[in-house]
């Protein structure tokens, strides 16, 4: 599996909301699972019959397969959208095992994730999608928030998970080879449109004022982007059981 930042992320969760496995495991993952358990019932309420739903997510695809006591939830970039659907369709002899298997959606031993988690490894393999890279958890939930948000969905249950964010996107990658400060050095390398200026700001030590006006400078000659968004905040609320 690729070990470079790639955004994929595979979820699976009983349809009682109970996550299953998430990978890659973050501290944040339960989050994400939350996430998407909300486009679910949204879109049940809409009367959404489907066994399977699909969103567009600045640039990346996220895909959920719904079953009878659980679903899978995979969200890639969109480069590799036929690759997830190739996933998509050997995941369905996943969800009916577990469909078999559990017996109670709200409750999930061991041995549940451990057969779960083998069978996506496999799966993954077999279908090409790299998820054992490094996700940004934080950006990817925010774009799902945002997401929510746009869909008209109400984000009082995640009141205090997100904030308002500014991510800037490097897009001449040579200038980070050439740059000899090794502080400014660091500040290009993070700035991949998956990290904000105020994370930038909070993981190097550097007055936000400071960061834009070295961000406007390449705004400016047309090497940079800056598009605002939601990311997760690092001290999330504890009580996450609420996801009615």
């Amino acid at each position: 599996m690729s070990g470079k930042t790639n955004g994929c992320v595979v979820s699976v969760v009983t349809r009682a909301g109970v996550p299953i496995l998430t990978i890659p495991s973050n501290d944040k993952a339960n989050i994400f699972a939350m996430l998407v358990y909300s486009l679910i019932n949204f879109a049940s309420a809409l009367g959404v019959k489907t066994k399977t739903l699909s969103y567009d997510i600045r640039g990346r695809k996220l895909h959920i397969l719904l079953a009878e006591k659980t679903f899978l939830a995979l969200y890639v970039p969109g480069y590799l959208d036929m690759k997830a659907r190739r996933f998509l369709e050997l995941s369905s002899s996943l969800l009916e095992k577990l469909n078999n298997t559990i017996v109670e959606e709200g409750v999930i031993d061991d041995t549940i994730i451990r057969m779960t988690r083998e069978e996506i490894m496999r799966i993954a393999t077999s279908s090409g999608i790299p998820i054992g890279g490094i996700t940004t958890f934080r950006k990817v939930c925010g774009d799902l928030y945002g997401e929510l948000l746009s869909r008209g969905v109400k984000g009082d249950i995640f009141r205090g998970y997100f904030r308002v964010g500014y991510f800037p996107r490097l897009l001449n990658h040579r200038l980070i080879e050439r740059e000899k400060n090794p502080l400014l050095r660091r500040v290009l390398e993070l700035c991949d449109g998956n990290n904000s200026v105020a994370y930038i700001c909070d993981t190097l030590g550097i007055p936000e004022s400071k960061l834009y006006r070295f961000i406007a400078g390449l705004l400016g000659r047309g090497l940079m982007t800056l598009e605002v968004g939601f990311e997760l905040v690092d001290n999330v609320p504890q009580d996450t059981s609420d996801t009615a």
